[in-house]
């Protein structure tokens, strides 16, 4: 717990200013960025002119915490990781700095409400890194670890035997001690059914290059619209007629449902690596007020 005011010594606190940072000013500080709770960080600004900005490094207990500061150096805005120490000497919390660039290895979470049987981790380019990556199964997630910056396709395999594949980006921060994490999952054709009853008349797709970005086809029986994905890119299909719709009901199935117009649709392809991933939504508006 921490002590109070009174009881601390003020050997005990450590305050540093920006020169001991090799920063003109302190901007701002993420402070137990290990979540250890070792020290309480405060920042407390200056007045210009009078006086300049500090951090006071409060000890609590034994053990190492992370803290990143940020601030100016020169014309340039820098950030700087720290593992914040502390250690008792002679009966005395102390406090001590270490300019660190280390970043820990990266926690990959993977939303997936089916039942998984075993994960195979492969670099972009096909180089199989783990056949059975250990992992924890959490409710409706999975989390695995990925130990170096880059680019992963993860094969998740289910206990039904159906696989689904996953893009994983891996990038260092300045600003944490995490990689920054970014998945999407593989989705390489995606439909929208406007509904036979509906008479869209002629469609016509809108988008330069549109060909490279997806492959577009229409059942004119249903009037479905099927895309498949090639690369990064949106494309637009325009309706000759604009069709009224109704859409959804507010309420457990008693409440108002609000009509909506519908010009088109819009097809997203989005992209991880090789990894594709297509949403198709329509192009319209609401009539509510």
């Amino acid at each position: 717990m921490l002590k109070s005011t009174e009881d601390l010594k003020p050997q005990n606190i450590l305050t540093m200013q920006p020169d001991d940072f090799g920063l003109t000013t302190i901007d701002r500080i993420r402070t137990n960025s290990l979540h250890q709770d070792v020290v309480k960080s405060i920042l407390v600004k200056g007045k210009e002119g009078y006086s300049k900005d500090k951090i006071q490094f409060v000890p609590v207990k034994e053990g190492r915490d992370g803290i990143i500061v940020s601030g100016q150096n020169s014309d340039n805005s820098v950030q700087k990781k720290y593992y914040v120490d502390v250690k008792k000497v002679h009966g005395e919390l102390k406090v001590s700095l270490t300019e660190t660039d280390d970043i820990f290895s990266a926690k990959v979470k993977l939303y997936d409400k089916n039942e998984v049987k075993k994960v195979a981790l492969s670099t972009m380019e096909g180089e199989l890194l783990a056949d059975n990556a250990t992992f924890v199964s959490e409710k409706e997630s999975i989390e695995f670890q990925v130990d170096k910056a880059g680019e992963y396709i993860a094969t998740v395999t289910y206990k039904d035997g159906t696989n689904q594949r996953y893009g994983i980006r891996v990038q260092p921060t300045e600003d944490h001690f995490e990689y920054k994490i970014e998945t999407l999952v593989e989705k390489r054709m995606a439909e929208i059914e406007i509904g036979k009853d509906f008479n869209i008349g002629t469609h016509t797709i809108v988008g330069e290059n549109y060909e490279e970005i997806a492959t577009v086809t229409h059942e004119s029986k249903t009037n479905t619209f099927r895309a498949t994905g090639k690369k990064r890119g949106n494309v637009a299909v325009s309706f000759e007629n604009t069709i009224y719709r109704i859409g959804e009901c507010e309420g457990l199935g008693v409440g108002e449902c609000y009509p909506y117009y519908v010009e088109g649709i819009n097809i997203e392809v989005r992209q991880l690596g090789s990894i594709v991933h297509v949403s198709i939504g329509v192009i319209g508006q609401s009539d509510h007020a």
